[in-house]
């Protein structure tokens, strides 16, 4: 299953924004299902960062049925003036008791993205409620 939204800055002040975000997962139940993800930031500022991690913030509900409790990917990357940034990762997680109704249902599995940058500032960013 294909989750994609693509998102727009729209007169926004943070110093990035989250300008894609997509999940690819099995729509069937499984104990180990692999949820990869991925990110694109939009860096359309005069001015660079540097990513130092990624970690992905999930609704109750989902972080219940992860394998992994506390997902945190370390990265050492740079988001250059006037550019973008992919970034891709994996979390597994149970489904087993659950439907592909009350799968989809869940979905986006991941609700925000905390990212810290620079000298340990942060900033969530929202994947956006995306329309079922």
């Amino acid at each position: 299953m294909l989750l994609l939204k693509s998102m727009s800055q729209e007169n926004d002040q943070r110093p990035f924004y989250m300008s894609g975000y997509g999940e690819v997962s099995p729509q069937f139940p499984n104990m180990n299902a692999p949820v990869e993800f991925n990110l694109t930031l939009t860096n359309s500022s005069n001015h660079s960062y540097k990513i130092k991690a990624i970690e992905p913030i999930f609704s109750k509900e989902v972080k219940a049925l992860l394998h992994d409790k506390s997902i945190m990917f370390l990265e050492q990357k740079r988001l250059n003036k006037n550019s973008e940034l992919d970034f891709v990762g994996q979390f597994q997680m149970d489904t087993s008791d659950y439907s592909e109704k009350g799968i989809e249902k869940l979905r986006p599995f991941i609700s925000n993205v905390r990212i810290i940058y620079d000298n340990d500032k942060e900033i969530i960013l929202n994947t956006l409620n995306i329309s079922r």
